[in-house]
């Protein structure tokens, strides 16, 4: 592998024009995960305003208005409880953001998943309000036990010192101050982490630059998100981590499991990049469990069983005989000619849900993508909710979409099945704003 030792991460040259001194927030915003995630931390952070400024003042009207003597068993015991309903705007607040984290658009999404679509509201209601409560539950008893375990200290070190229900309160309500300005800055710090993060996946070289340093020992990318919305690399994206790899002499690792099926040589060859190391898997098997690898020469050679200190790569289902006479036969049957007619097909998929969306003003639905891989964006306020429709009305119709928002054409598909979906997507359009 070629190395350029006397150059610095930040002089690899990729030939991208992008800007430097575009907002972070640009690129998240255009592939619509502001709603998802801007919209949530913003809230978190408003909360956290509101609640660090209110403390102080329960606290003092506590001090003044419940002067019980501290102890006896109610104090020790649910005393929390007062305290407990000044947590509750910082709990929900937890509890939105613990709704947020599937980037799918799923509201609780593992815990509907386990149940039956009718009772996908109810779990997600259900372990909402438990979330909240247990957030409320266990700050309040803590800064509780932390107020009464201090006061109970000062007693014993300074005898005649009394402490009163109301001074610990404020003394758990400081305690709760603190915890909300260290939510407040925390959560600014996520936000950021989040925004830079879906940044640097979306191919953006500036933000990945940083990033790199001498010391990483290989750049693992999946020339298109599959997981994360479908969204294709750009070329200028994945040349820059060719001439990354070969300033850091890291290996440069393609996983082209699932985008290996849009090219006859993998998308590498459609983007004219070649990685040092690939790995494939899932239709390799012809359906049954499968994996593999390969690479530069120099690196595999370091598994031949015919050198010395050769590498073994061990694992469950190596030497399966079914699955590679499966695998070869469905091989047999992906030709160039099929490709290109399963991402044509992908291509009407794509440019006739926009048309349909367009038609019917349904401005937070987007079709994106790669050939035969679509994906669905929802974004807007209504965004998880409209995933929700779109899903189950189209199972209504007979056709079964990702949960995630995707479309996936194999080699049975033929235009008759793209005609149903798309007739099935014109009569659901009209209909899904309504369901919001």
């Amino acid at each position: 592998m070629g190395t350029s030792m006397g150059k610095s991460p930040h002089d690899i040259d990729s030939g991208s024009t992008a800007d430097p001194e575009q907002p972070v927030f640009g690129t998240v915003e255009e592939l619509g995960y502001d709603q998802v995630y801007r919209r949530v931390f913003k809230t978190i952070v408003n909360v956290s305003l509101v609640f660090a400024f209110s403390s102080p003042l329960s606290a003092i009207l506590l001090v003044g208005s419940f002067p019980l003597t501290y102890g006896g068993y109610w104090g020790l015991t649910w005393g929390w409880a007062i305290p407990a309903i000044v947590f509750f705007p910082q709990a929900l607040a937890v509890s939105e953001l613990s709704s947020s984290m599937p980037i799918n658009g799923a509201f609780y999404w593992w815990t509907a998943a386990l149940a039956p679509p009718r009772l996908s509201r109810p779990l997600s209601f259900a372990f909402g309000w438990f979330s909240m409560l247990s957030g409320i539950t266990s700050m309040a008893s803590s800064a509780w036990a932390t107020a009464s375990a201090l006061s109970v200290s000062i007693s014993m070190l300074k005898p005649g010192v009394d402490f009163t229900n109301a001074q610990v309160m404020g003394i758990a309500f400081a305690f709760t101050l603190l915890r909300a300005s260290m939510t407040l800055l925390g959560t600014e710090k996520i936000e950021k982490i989040f925004m830079a993060c879906e940044t640097s996946l979306c191919q953006r070289i500036e933000a990945t630059r940083p990033l790199l340093h001498y010391g990483i020992g290989a750049i693992i990318v999946e020339p298109l998100q599959s997981a994360g919305g479908i969204v294709p690399a750009t070329r200028e994206f994945l040349q820059f981590l060719r001439a990354a790899a070969n300033t850091l002499n890291a290996v440069l690792i393609f996983d082209e499991v699932v985008t290996s099926r849009l090219h006859y040589h993998g998308l590498q060859r459609y983007y004219d990049v070649a990685p040092d190391l690939t790995a494939l898997g899932k239709y390799v098997g012809g359906g049954f469990s499968s994996g593999c690898f390969g690479g530069r020469r120099d690196i595999m050679l370091q598994f031949d069983p015919a050198t010395v200190n050769h590498l073994t790569h061990s694992g469950t289902f190596n030497n399966n005989v079914f699955t590679m006479t499966v695998g070869i036969a469905g091989m047999k049957l992906l030709t160039p000619d099929e490709i290109s007619r399963l991402n044509a097909l992908g291509d009407r998929v794509r440019a006739g849900i926009n048309e349909r969306t367009r038609v019917g003003h349904l401005d937070d639905l987007q079709a994106i993508g790669f050939g035969s891989l679509i994906g669905l964006r929802f974004s807007g306020s209504a965004g998880e909710k409209l995933l929700d429709v779109f899903y189950f009305e189209m199972l209504k119709k007979n056709v079964v979409v990702g949960r995630r928002g995707f479309i996936m054409l194999n080699l049975m598909h033929e235009d008759v099945h793209v005609e149903q979906l798309l007739a099935a997507v014109s009569e659901i359009v009209d209909v899904m704003p309504h369901q919001v």
